[in-house]
């Protein structure tokens, strides 16, 4: 789930015009001028959602758990992928540029009890529509236990490991390049990440983003200078780093969950690497 930031504390409408054009270099040598809208941070494993997206959760893992929680107390969600008449659960995060193809809401309770009852339900209702326009087509299907969507715009977000320039323990601080639209947005001189405190000298400019398996907040120096940042935590010691002039940045922390994954992801590379 989405860390809950305070829509209220933020203004509405900031231009992204304003922030002029510059490159990012990902650590595969792919240059980037825009900041995709939704795209996993290869440093942290923490999926980022800037506008647009849908974020595809695996909580279908607990399926035989599910079976014994009474249905009022039974909550579940995911994604789905269906492509040539086939149907699989599928994991990430997507940008989705268009409302759904279908969307169904509020569906009575007990019709659907676990995701691979939810499966078997999306597979007869493609079905069972006919259209060539759906049954020919790639479609994303989001699911919770009440409600069913099916896009057919959809494109996958893809792992970017955009350089850091600064990390305390598990937070890393990552350039990246600028976004690509309107933002809510607050004018602030410090923020928080998990129990991280970062402190800046000047007053820098705090987009709403959305992170899924951490904790994120995009920043841009609006300034014609540097910005001096101090990191504070109880549990490291202060770092201190300066973020380039209109520059945009990603401060990122990964939940433990996904700490714990991508240790073990760089355990696999090692063994293959001997």
């Amino acid at each position: 789930m989405a860390k809950l930031k305070f829509e209220s504390e933020f203004q509405m409408g900031f231009d992204f015009n304003q922030i002029p054009e510059y490159e990012v270099k990902t650590e595969n040598g792919k240059i980037y001028k825009q900041l995709p809208y939704a795209f996993v941070d290869g440093n942290t494993l923490v999926k980022i959602g800037i506008s647009l997206h849908t974020n595809c959760s695996s909580y279908y893992n607990v399926i035989e758990d599910l079976d014994e929680i009474p249905h009022e107390h039974k909550f579940f969600e995911g994604c789905l992928l269906y492509e040539k008449g086939e149907i699989r659960f599928e994991k990430g995060i997507y940008h989705t540029p268009t409302t759904p193809l279908l969307s169904i809401s509020d569906m009575a309770e007990g019709i659907i009890n676990n995701p691979k009852e939810m499966k078997e339900f999306v597979l007869k209702l493609i079905n069972a529509i006919g259209k060539p326009r759906i049954i020919n087509k790639k479609l994303l299907i989001k699911y919770t236990h009440y409600s069913v969507k099916i896009y057919d715009n959809f494109e996958k977000g893809r792992m970017l490991k955009f350089p850091v320039i600064g990390e305390q323990g598990h937070l890393k601080v990552v350039l990246v390049p600028r976004p690509h639209r309107f933002f809510d947005y607050q004018i602030t001189r410090k923020i928080s990440v998990e129990d991280h405190e970062i402190h800046f000298d000047k007053d820098i400019t705090r987009f709403l983003i959305e992170a899924y398996g951490g904790d994120a907040e995009l920043i841009y120096n609006h300034n014609d200078s540097n910005v001096n940042v101090e990191v504070r935590s109880i549990h490291f010691e202060p770092v201190k780093l300066a973020l380039e002039p209109k520059r945009v940045y990603l401060i990122v922390h990964p939940n433990d969950d996904e700490l714990n994954e991508k240790e073990n992801e760089e355990e696999n590379e090692k063994e293959a690497e001997e």
